[in-house]
């Protein structure tokens, strides 16, 4: 995890970071062929109503990884491949396996006695109602979904500055809708969880360590 100084004065912020969600989408679109990932790729999935029992399971290790593990060298993988696997399918994994990754960093946020009791999703992704479901669910917490979620990112960085010029840094902001997580993800989720979990063996082994002469 990561805890660095907070921009209010004596606070410190932990926080639990996963280095490909969004452009695993990016990566995965360009893969089955849709030159912009946009809203049109997400809702022909959810669209397909397919069962997370089709689906591969995807790690989204594409450029290492920070929480929980902090290796630089794992990489990502698809199992569970089929003659039936369509494009589909696989934009759907990468959805279940960034909301599994997620996971991992809640729980280990948990784990280290930071447990989060209220969650608001921001950025792209959060335009989504299936992967906003999928995190609900995996996470086993409702999401608040914000009025300014799209570009939340983008607004925490102008509040920043704000603050540095001497204006405040928090400012309010009214919940559009909340999104619950769902039984049936979350056992399906679970499901994937042990098979996730032995994508980790297919990490690289480490290179030679170089010693000074």
């Amino acid at each position: 995890m990561h805890t660095p100084r907070h921009a209010v004065e004596g606070l410190f912020l932990q926080n639990g970071c996963i280095l490909s969600a969004g452009a695993a989408l990016n990566w995965v679109a360009l893969l089955v062929g849709e030159t912009n990932v946009g809203d049109g790729l997400l809702d022909d999935v959810e669209a397909a109503g397919i069962s997370a029992s089709e689906t591969p399971v995807f790690t989204p290790y594409l450029a290492g990884e920070r929480t929980p593990h902090d290796n630089p060298a794992l990489t990502a993988a698809f199992s569970g491949l089929t003659l039936s696997t369509t494009r589909l399918h696989l934009v759907q994994s990468v959805l279940e396996g960034t909301a599994l990754a997620l996971g991992d960093c809640h729980r280990a946020l948990a784990v280290a006695g930071s447990a989060v009791d209220r969650v608001r999703l921001v950025g792209g992704g959060s335009r989504s109602r299936l992967w906003s479901s999928l995190i609900a669910s995996e996470i086993g917490t409702p999401l608040e979904l914000p009025g300014t979620r799209a570009y939340g990112p983008a607004l925490g960085a102008a509040r920043l500055v704000r603050a540095g010029l001497g204006g405040p840094l928090i400012a309010s902001d009214t919940v559009e809708d909340i999104v619950e997580p769902r039984p049936d993800w979350a056992d399906a989720l679970r499901s994937k969880r042990p098979a996730f979990a032995s994508h980790l063996a297919l990490r690289p082994a480490a290179g030679p360590t170089v010693r000074p002469a």
